[in-house]
């Protein structure tokens, strides 16, 4: 019994040492992960795919808007003297197209959110292999990633996943955006 208990309290007091040691030798790495899911070509990328996807929309929404205020103004302008027949009309007109635009502005905010987390989580797949790629090709034992209160420069990696996500901007085809004439 008196062996056992000495036996518990040397690995207790031994493994505390061996954790120390094992921390020690460990090769520890930071990235800044959402620094590269907002500069990388391939957000940088993204954004300019869905802004040239989603401007005609968003023109569009504006002259609507654009059409309905001057329909306001001009029932506030005019409506003490439209007839009772035409004043009703355009009220009439004013509240369907404020219903309309609601559900287009409801719809275009949900398709945008739906792109953005599409191309979002493309991009987080990217930073995560290249991560692991980094991890493995170079020893780390352990890579954090935002959430950390404080890393050295020594250990920070983000400027070299910058670069791997740079090379693999240039290896992938011609970007699919088009420019504007």
């Amino acid at each position: 019994m008196k062996k056992s208990i000495f036996i518990g309290v040397c690995l207790a007091l031994a493994l505390p040492m061996y954790t120390a040691a094992a921390v020690a030798e460990a090769k520890l790495g930071y990235i800044s992960a959402s620094e590269l899911l907002e500069k990388s070509p391939q957000a940088e990328n993204a954004s300019a795919k869905m802004e040239q996807e989603f401007t005609p929309r968003r023109n569009k929404l504006q002259a609507d808007l654009k059409e309905l205020k001057q329909l306001e103004d001009r029932l506030a302008r005019d409506g003490a003297t439209l007839s009772e027949v035409e004043r009703s009309k355009i009220e009439r007109d004013i509240i369907v197209r404020k219903r309309d635009m609601s559900r287009e502005q409801d719809s275009y905010r949900e398709d945008l959110n739906m792109r953005r987390n599409d191309e979002l989580a493309k991009l987080q797949q990217t930073v995560r292999e290249i991560i692991q790629t980094i991890g493995r090709e170079e020893n780390y034992d352990l890579i954090f990633f935002d959430g950390v209160a404080y890393a050295s420069s020594k250990v920070d990696l983000t400027e070299k996943a910058m670069q791997r996500l740079r090379e693999k901007a240039k290896d992938t085809p011609a970007s699919t955006v088009k420019s504007k004439k």
